[in-house]
């Protein structure tokens, strides 16, 4: 919080008092001017846009008054302090807008800088109060939900206990989604932080975002989060199934760009993917939906193109497969397979055209594949080969943590014992300059995944490998030096510059600017 700048709305119908507030230094007490309104009804509205911390707001206006506008934010719940300035005769409205919760007020005829001044520290010490208060009780919720749910999965026992009591914190209908952190061992724990982090901040923080208002989640374990969507965030009602999606990959893209920013060695070799499973209409339906994203494994492996899939209502069956899996089936694809391996140049093409789609249509699963996978990868090879390689292949297979990978990973083991090396940057440049054109619009690896013909997964690490820095980092890079040409050369206002470069969060914008050029783009515009 100390860290942060706080952002100020400031609200009077009087031209010459908001010229004199513009002028206040703010920097100097840790604040930036953001906008600025004539009346209530403006503040609001500006409000919804910017988010501010503090508003400065005189009391008498018209359209909405002074006192309207604290009933306002307080009846909305907005996380914001506000500091009125009122004359001499308003002094019995003051004291009801601290009675509404207005933080304090300020006399404009012997207004000053160390007046304001306190004022904004004072703003401050109450946003961190209220942050903590709000995160410890979030805390305990999420620790309650957590015990709750692990108990109602552990067996019929403790779900009949817990059956009227996977309670909805957001209210019904509601989805729920398994949330899977494929991480190296050792970075499981730091990754699962972050994305909690993450989280809270978009659900509690001052930087909340009002999509993820009906948004609860619990850790399981130390690479799964269990999510919670509610009504309030379009993922409950029947016809707000791919709203719920859309939400949900939302949430995932800002969940890799977090990782990115906080874990850029890290978030390179980190998979997020999330079974989504709903509406539920009721606690029994909702823990029969929980217990059937317990399936996330087996999606995330074949999927490997998603990362959110939506496998429907609770107690509907997933889409069935077929089963080439009898003796003369197995028996078939295995002799395909040798007569494959014998020509390496012919093992990568067989392998897309002709073993995955079989692959996926087995039902198998993911160990079992990888078990029949490396049986037919020793029976092929045509020499024997070194014990490392030999067992480095192995467990890099059997690790393998989608289709993708495996297919892959026994391309390169074709390499080991035959040659070859491909060459992939044609995608990555595509991809760059998808990301120029679109600069304006929602940007997002899978949505560029897709449209160069790539995982989302893979393509964060070929571009990792090509460009030199992380997909997410290229995208920030690329929006704040197009940012930093328009407050150059274009009579444009701070936020719809964050607009036109696809930041629509004034708050995050200026703090990303601040954070690559060393000032917020209100000076640098000045300047």
């Amino acid at each position: 919080m100390d860290r942060e700048l706080l952002t100020v709305l400031i609200v009077d119908d009087e031209e010459p008092l908001r010229q004199e507030l513009r002028s206040f230094p703010w920097g100097d007490y840790g604040a930036e001017l953001a906008g600025e309104a004539e009346n209530g009804e403006e503040a609001l509205e500006l409000c919804g846009r910017i988010r501010p911390d503090v508003i400065v707001t005189d009391i008498t206006m018209p359209r909405m008054d002074g006192l309207e506008l604290v009933r306002q934010v307080r009846e909305q719940g907005l996380p914001v302090q506000v500091i009125l300035l009122t004359c001499h005769s308003e002094f019995g409205y003051a004291r009801e807008a601290l009675k509404l919760g207005a933080l304090e007020y300020l006399v404009k005829v012997s207004l000053d800088e160390e007046d304001l001044g306190q004022a904004l520290g004072r703003a401050r010490e109450a946003l961190a109060r209220e942050q903590a208060r709000r995160r410890s009780e979030s805390g305990q919720h999420r620790a309650e939900l957590s015990r709750l749910l692990v108990r109602a999965l552990a067996g019929p026992e403790a779900g009949d206990a817990a059956s009227d009591g996977v309670p909805s914190p957001v209210g019904y209908p509601l989805s729920a989604a398994r949330l899977l952190c494929l991480a190296g061992k050792g970075s499981r724990l730091q990754v699962l932080h972050e994305l909690q982090e993450e989280l809270a901040q978009l659900t509690l923080g001052r930087t909340a975002d009002s999509r993820y208002a009906g948004v609860d989640w619990a850790p399981l374990s130390e690479s799964e989060l269990l999510l919670f969507l509610g009504p309030d965030a379009g993922g409950a009602a029947e016809d707000g199934r791919e709203g719920a999606a859309a939400l949900l990959c939302g949430l995932v893209d800002r969940l890799e760009a977090r990782l990115e920013r906080e874990r850029p060695q890290t978030a390179g070799r980190v998979r997020l993917f999330a079974l989504l499973k709903g509406p539920a209409a009721s606690p029994e339906e909702l823990l029969a939906a929980v217990r059937e994203t317990e399936r996330a494994a087996f999606h995330c492996f074949y999927e490997e193109n998603s990362r959110v899939v939506h496998d429907g209502a609770p107690g509907k069956p997933s889409p069935a497969v077929s089963s080439p899996r009898s003796p003369a089936a197995l028996a078939s694809m295995e002799a395909e397979w040798r007569e494959a391996t014998r020509d390496p140049a012919r093992l990568a093409s067989y392998l897309q055209e002709v073993w995955v789609p079989w692959a996926k249509g087995s039902g198998m699963e993911p160990a079992e594949l990888k078990r029949w996978v490396c049986r037919r990868w020793e029976e092929s090879l045509p020499a024997p080969l070194d014990p490392e390689k030999k067992a480095a292949v192995l467990e890099g297979l059997t690790a393998a943590e989608s289709l993708t990978g495996l297919v892959r990973l026994l391309v390169q083991s074709g390499e080991v014992t035959g040659g070859g090396r491909p060459k992939i940057r044609r995608e990555v440049q595509q991809a760059q300059a998808l990301i120029r054109q679109k600069l304006a619009e929602p940007i997002t690896l899978t949505t560029i995944a897709g449209e160069v013909g790539l995982s989302p997964s893979y393509l964060s690490r070929l571009f990792r490998e090509e460009a030199g820095e992380p997909f997410n980092e290229y995208v920030t890079r690329v929006r704040i030096d197009r940012a930093v040409e328009l407050l150059q050369s274009a009579p444009l206002k701070v936020y719809e510059v964050a607009e036109q470069v696809g930041i629509p969060s004034y708050r995050y914008f200026s703090q990303l600017f601040r954070s690559r050029t060393g000032v917020s783009p209100t000076e640098y515009k000045r300047s």
